[in-house]
């Protein structure tokens, strides 16, 4: 009786051990899946960045290229100063 009382006690201690060991193991994955998250959002973002920055690469090459009619105003009041003077 006294050894199947013993025995108890010894299962019973390995297992709480055994469940706080696999809760830590639970922590410590839960913590890896959050950080692997993050990283692979940053790598989203930064992909999206690079994408972007290489659509406005392959955009219009000369600058100068605007729309029809288009005058900003510092070409207009230049123009117009000339056409006074002249």
């Amino acid at each position: 009786m006294i050894r199947k009382t013993v025995l108890a006690l010894v299962v019973v201690a390995l297992a709480v051990s055994l469940v706080a060991a696999a809760d830590k193991a639970q922590h410590a994955a839960d913590a890896a899946m959050s950080e692997l998250s993050s990283r692979r959002r940053g790598l989203a973002i930064a992909t999206l960045v690079i994408l972007g920055f290489l659509l406005t690469l392959a955009g219009p090459g000369d600058v100068t290229q605007v729309a029809p009619g288009f005058r900003p105003r510092a070409i207009a009041i230049r123009r117009a100063r000339i056409e006074l003077d002249g």
